[in-house]
């Protein structure tokens, strides 16, 4: 028994009608970690430039916004731990699709802001693991657990 049909129906039956599909859609797909980066980066950039659309300067008042709150974080924590307090609190606006937050943690990691120790189960993604992060004056205190001995 083949599982893949031998002939596509669709095809067969559009050309029967004299009607032509579209051709199917390739997505490209990077080759390259460079382009992986580029495509990657290009997506954080669309999602905050819709998100300061909607909101005159929203990445710059949100960037402020979660330093001073992962200032009081004296714990690790997940993205969605930030945003769920940073939602609480009532001077906070949200942003249009909750993507966008993603840009924001990326640019506090980048600044040294905080720092990945590892990854945790997520409540908002059905216990996938997500990064946790810590603030850095903290992850810098930190010792290494089962740190080779020097030869």
């Amino acid at each position: 028994m083949i599982d893949t049909p031998l002939f596509d129906i669709v095809q067969i039956n559009s050309a029967e009608r004299g009607i032509r599909l579209p051709p199917k859609r390739v997505s490209k797909r990077a080759t390259t970690m460079q382009e992986a980066a580029a495509k990657r980066d290009d997506g954080i950039e669309r999602g905050l430039s819709h998100a300061d659309r909607v909101k005159a300067q929203w990445r710059v008042w949100a960037y402020n916004y979660l330093v001073g709150l992962v200032k009081l974080q004296t714990k690790p924590f997940l993205a969605e731990d930030l945003i769920e307090k940073a939602e609480s609190e009532g001077v906070w606006c949200p942003p249009v699709d909750r993507r966008h937050y993603g840009g924001v943690i990326q640019k506090l990691a980048r600044d040294g802001v905080i720092t990945k120790i590892g990854y945790a189960s997520a409540r908002t993604s059905n216990c996938s693991p997500k990064c946790q992060w810590v603030r850095s004056e903290i992850a810098s205190d930190a010792t290494i657990l089962n740190k080779p001995e020097a030869l």
